[in-house]
């Protein structure tokens, strides 16, 4: 199908997507809608690229970690000196700096991941603010002013919350959470672990509450708005069905008209999904893999090693685990969007 049925603002779409993606193998969005609209998904090479993303970010991640991880040993060696009767104060006092050594090192660790993070979600911004005039033209051809403009508002909060709930405050909490507990394994007794538990705490239930809003007004909009539509334009569809001679071929040019619109509307919010996903899974697999590095070499120093060092690789593990989330819940906060709308207005505007 000529790629003439998309609206004009799928250029601009286009441009987003090839800065974006100026060095990968990723087709266009024109070129995944029209696909999509013609029963094909042009991905190219792009299961190649995600394996070798694996390969790729997981001897990176190695890399990133290989002066972590040499601290770890290092601390490992004095802690099995610490246990003979060899402990002198100069073990004592190479431990600690050594131990000063990794946590300075784990900061480094998460600062860059939270970078990625950061990225990732201004990225997924800069794709949002180029695909919503696309995929609210599609909307309004194929269901109706109320439709797009309904979808309009809440894509806008939900970029709104992405920006600055997720980016602004919900990041910055897991930057506290993680350098209070680091802090706190400073200290012989539990001092603050509270204290990081509370922010841990308040930057999930942020995230919660936010999608929960957000779905729950885009759920109670998508629900309104296409039924007011379909009043307006069931009323106008009689009223032209009832001019002699033309009313019947004016409905059926006008339902084969709107089934059409519905077909590239469609095709357009799949489009953004599938750009949603990507822009979303190839820095949250980065985190990921850093995530399962960090948890399994905890578990293999564990037994060799002081508590503090298992307890610290475990807490950066936790940490990544969080910005892990960030990018899931923003993913599925616009993929739901998009589908909860797909799914309301239907084909042509109907339920």
């Amino acid at each position: 199908m000529d790629t003439i049925l998309l609206p004009k603002e799928a250029e601009t779409v286009d441009f987003t997507i090839q800065s974006l993606f100026s060095n990968e193998a990723f087709p266009s969005f024109t070129e995944v809608a029209t696909g999509l609209v013609s029963g094909e998904l042009p991905l190219f090479d792009c299961e190649e690229y995600f394996s070798q993303a694996i390969v790729s970010y997981f001897f990176s991640g190695i890399n990133e970690l290989k002066n972590l991880f040499f601290y770890s040993l290092i601390l490992a060696f004095f802690f099995l000196i610490s246990g003979t009767k060899k402990q002198t104060p100069a073990v004592e006092t190479g431990f600690f700096l050594t131990y000063l050594l990794m946590v300075a090192e784990l900061v480094k660790v998460y600062i860059r991941s939270a970078e990625v993070v950061q990225k990732a979600l201004e990225a997924l911004l800069e794709f949002l603010n180029a695909f919503l005039p696309a995929y609210c033209t599609g909307l309004a051809v194929a269901a109706g002013g109320s439709c797009a403009t309904a979808f309009y508002g809440v894509a806008f909060l939900a970029i709104t919350i992405a920006g600055t709930v997720f980016g602004r405050i919900v990041l910055p909490l897991t930057g506290m959470y993680f350098l209070l507990s680091v802090f706190n394994r400073f200290f012989c007794e539990d001092l603050i672990s509270r204290l990081a538990g509370v922010f841990c705490a308040a930057a999930k239930i942020e995230m919660k509450v936010c999608i929960a809003g957000v779905l729950g007004i885009g759920s109670l909009r998508g629900m309104l708005a296409p039924a007011v539509d379909g009043v307006r334009r069931s009323g106008l569809l009689r009223i032209a069905g009832a001019i002699p001679v033309v009313g019947d071929l004016f409905d059926g040019a006008t339902q084969t008209v709107m089934a059409a619109g519905g077909l590239v509307k469609n095709a357009i919010g799949m489009a953004g999904a599938v750009f949603v996903f990507v822009i979303c899974f190839i820095p949250a697999l980065k985190i990921g893999i850093s995530c399962a590095l960090l948890r399994v070499g905890a578990a293999l120093l564990q037994p060799v090693s002081d508590k503090r060092i298992g307890d610290c690789l475990e807490l950066a593990s936790k940490t990544h685990k969080m910005l892990f989330r960030i990018l899931m819940y923003t993913m599925l906060l616009f993929l739901l969007l998009i589908l909860l709308f797909a799914a309301f207005t239907g084909t042509g505007g109907k339920i």
